[in-house]
Parts: C-alpha cells; sequence; structure tokens
C-alpha cells in the first residue's frame, strides 16, 4: 500500500496541469499564485511534499477540498452513512440470493446447472473517474477467468487517476479558450487579489466599500423636524448603542479576547457620561436636529482635545467620541448616503465600533481590508464580527468598485473580484452544504431536547 501511495503521488506530480492555475485563472496577480503555493504547500520541492503529505495521514488529516475549503475528512464523514447503508444492502441481498442459489448448484444431481453458473460468471472491477466537480464515470474491467489481484486493483486505480487528469486538462484548456472569447462580471475582467486571511470561511456578494454620515448633513427641506420627536430618537439611539456595546462586551468576554477587547469599556464610559448626554440633548433641544447636534458635539471634544495638550490618550478618546457619535446620528436618523447594501462584501482601509452598531445590520457576507488596516482593535472587531475575512489586501481600491461581484476566500487569504461562474456556483455549494449541515445539528439538538 505504501509504494502504491508512493507511485500515485509522484504520477499526480506529473500530471500536466497547474492546480494553482486552475483555481485562480490564468490571469491571477503573481502576488496571490504565491500566496495560494504557499497555502497548499506547494512552494516546497516534492521531498517535502511526500514527507508532509505523509505525516498528515497518519495524524488523520487529508486536507481541505479545493472546491469548497472543507475538510476532506468531513467530506468524507457526511457520506460514510449513505455508503454503509449501501454496502449492508447490498450484502444483505447477495447473501439472500448467493446462499440458496449455492446449496442449489451443491444439491442438485443435473451435472449441467453447475458447469451453466461457473461459464457465466464473471468478475467485475470498477474505478471512479473524478472530476473537478465530482465523478465523471468509472473505470469498468470485467474478467472471466480468476479474481483480481491487488496489484491489478492498484494499476487500474492508477489509470482512473491518470485518466482523470487528462480529463480536467481539457477541461483548463477549454476554460482558456473560452476565456479569450468573453470578459467576466459584465465586460469587466476578473481580477485576484492577496490577502491575508483573518477569519476562515467563504463568501459571495457586491463588494460595498465602509462610508460614514456626511460631515455636512444634508439640509431638510418642508416643515422643521419638533424637538421632542428628535430628542426621543436620540434617547432610543443611545439606549441601542449601550445595549449592543454591552452585549459585544459580553462576547470578547465568551470569546475570552482579553485587553484586546479593553476599549468596548470605553465606550460604554462614554454613552455614560452624563455630560455627554446632556450637551447632545441640549443641542437637539435647541432645534439643531439630531445629525448636527452630534456633529457639533463631535467637531467641541476634537478642538477640546487638540488644544488643551497633545496626549495621545485624549487624541485617541476624541476619536472614539467622533466615531460613537457617527454611529448614534445613524441609529436615530438613518443617512442614505452611508446605507449599506445587504448582504455584500465590505471593503475598506479600517473596521471601528461604528461597524459592529450600523454596518452590521446590513448583514455583510465577509470583509476585506486593505493594506492600511492595522491596530490592536481591528483583529477583536473582525472576531466580534464574525464573518469571512481578510487583511492586508494590496491594490484593493484600484481593482474593487461598488456593485462589483465578489468572491472572498478567507481560507487562503484571497478576494476575487469578477470571478467565473465555476467559482460563484462552488461558494453556493458551500452555503447550501452549511444550511443543510446547520439545519440537521439543529434537529438533532431539538430531538435531544424533546428526549
Amino acid at each position: 500500500s505504501f509504494w502504491v501511495m508512493v507511485i500515485a503521488f509522484g504520477l499526480i506530480r506529473l500530471a500536466p496541469g497547474d492546480p494553482v492555475l486552475a483555481r485562480l485563472g490564468a490571469e491571477a496577480e503573481p502576488a496571490a499564485i504565491d500566496q495560494m503555493r504557499r497555502a497548499l504547500g506547494l512552494d516546497v520541492d516534492p521531498v517535502t511534499q511526500f514527507v508532509q503529505y505523509f505525516w498528515s495521514l497518519l495524524h488523520g488529516s487529508l486536507g481541505k477540498s479545493m472546491e469548497n475549503g472543507r475538510e476532506v475528512m468531513d467530506v468524507i464523514l457526511s457520506s460514510l452513512p449513505v455508503t454503509l447503508w449501501i454496502i449492508a444492502v447490498t450484502i444483505i441481498m447477495s447473501l439472500a440470493v448467493s446462499v440458496p442459489l449455492a446449496l442449489y448448484i451443491a444439491m442438485t444431481r443435473h451435472a449441467s446447472v453447475p458447469y451453466i453458473f461457473r461459464a457465466t460468471t464473471s468478475v467485475f472491477l470498477a474505478v471512479p473517474v473524478c472530476g473537478r466537480r465530482g465523478p465523471l464515470g468509472a473505470l469498468v474491467l470485467q474478467r472471466t477467468a480468476g479474481a483480481f489481484t491487488s496489484e491489478d486493483i492498484a494499476l487500474v486505480a492508477l489509470m482512473g487517476g491518470l485518466l482523470a487528469a487528462g480529463i480536467s486538462q481539457a477541461e483548463l484548456l477549454d476554460a482558456r479558450r473560452e476565456r479569450k472569447e468573453r470578459r467576466a462580471g459584465g465586460g469587466t475582467r476578473k481580477v485576484t487579489l492577496p490577502g491575508r486571511p483573518f477569519v476562515p470561511g467563504r463568501a459571495l456578494g457586491a463588494v460595498a466599500a465602509l462610508r460614514r454620515p456626511s460631515a455636512h448633513p444634508v439640509e431638510r427641506t418642508g416643515e422643521p423636524e419638533d424637538p421632542k420627536q428628535e430628542l426621543r430618537r436620540l434617547r432610543g439611539a443611545f439606549d441601542v448603542a449601550e445595549k449592543a456595546i454591552t452585549a459585544l462586551a459580553e462576547k470578547a468576554r465568551h470569546l475570552r479576547l482579553g485587553e484586546g477587547a479593553r476599549f468596548l469599556g470605553t465606550y460604554l464610559e462614554i454613552l455614560g457620561d452624563q455630560r455627554f448626554r446632556e450637551r447632545a440633548l441640549e443641542l437637539v433641544e435647541s432645534g439643531g436636529g439630531v445629525a448636527h447636534a452630534l456633529s457639533r458635539v463631535a467637531r467641541e471634544v476634537t478642538r477640546t482635545a487638540a488644544s488643551v495638550t497633545r496626549d495621545p490618550f485624549l487624541e485617541e478618546r476624541a476619536r472614539d467620541v467622533e466615531d460613537l457619535c457617527d454611529a448614534l446620528s445613524m441609529l436615530a436618523v438613518t443617512d442614505k448616503r452611508a446605507e449599506l447594501p445587504s448582504r455584500a462584501i465590505l471593503v475598506g482601509d479600517a473596521l471601528t465600533v461604528f461597524d459592529l452598531l450600523v454596518s452590521a445590520r446590513a448583514q455583510p457576507e465577509g470583509v476585506a481590508l486593505s493594506e492600511r488596516a492595522f491596530g490592536p482593535r481591528t483583529s477583536t472587531l473582525l472576531t466580534l464580527l464574525d464573518v469571512p475575512a481578510i487583511v492586508g489586501v494590496q491594490g484593493l481600491f484600484r481593482w474593487a468598485s461598488d456593485g462589483d461581484i465578489a468572491v472572498l476566500d478567507a481560507d487562503h487569504g484571497l478576494l476575487v473580484i469578477n470571478p467565473t461562474k465555476g467559482e460563484i456556483a462552488s461558494v453556493r455549494e458551500l452555503r447550501r452544504a452549511d444550511v443543510g449541515r446547520r439545519a440537521a445539528e439543529s434537529s438533532r439538538d431539538v430531538g435531544g431536547g424533546e428526549t
């Protein structure tokens, strides 16, 4: 078995085609290709690759699927119950037919009956031929004299592997010819941007840039807003923000984020500061409106921090107040210019608590941050947002625009702008599998609770 594994490993490496180019496409950026090679362990010599492969096998790891990012062992185990059921039914049916038939042949007095069965008995061997998206068929051999030996089975398995590699190469050549005839994404080229994986997973959606309320709120036309109604909105925004940040702080403690989540306590302190609340409510009551009042409070705090001292602590606190005022403004009165589309892949230079309070309401599918994203808060905020995420994406705003369809591969640290139909179908298939798995787990939990 060991030598069969060695030969199969060597033949796969000798097969034509490049798995990285097959995954990313021939037009992928060199940096993305290099990163994918490192992620798959293809940046080392074949001997080292085999040692790593053999070591993983000894520890029960078969790697991850390149199609959906799931562990191969999980894929096998998910199909194992059905496979065992089919095997059990086959064995039962075989015994039910073969045992009575063998007894009849042994007990019959007519010599011609055993001869007929021996003459018509054949041995079949079938090996599946797998493609990129599942089995394509099977290689079936028949022998009328004697059973297949282990060497025969190994040889047929290698033939099936070579046949599958040839079919995959033909598919790649066809895809390359199609790529010359059409452009992906409705007339724009496919671009693969590399980044650093942070929260694993895959996501599909339209690109949407992170945004904030305008620094100059829109002037209202018509009848002015009732100050009492504006006060109710602002008080409601304070309550919603305080409850949301308290829940996030509790989640951070549950996840044991420790010092990295201390800034959430700072936001709770700001929300609990009566001077901050009273000043905002005072400005709203004077008829300025929620957006104008919060914008003015943020400017006053920033000016105070800049004029009194250059203390980094006060400057950071002023930025926290400004960020919180933006969130309160959106929670009280929605600014249409700052709204995000639902189920989008958010891109930006930084993530703040505003995004946990406001942007998260759009239920984003994933997050991609540029190389300018840094700081200890970024990792905490991404962990709390809990969607597939990558950071350090180079050339993000050069290639990505609002409305572009993108696939976020946070398992390998890649953002694919204008992906192919096959890549889109792969992510959707993975999403359906996740939904089915969660539904099955939920039904098991409910069933266990009832019992």
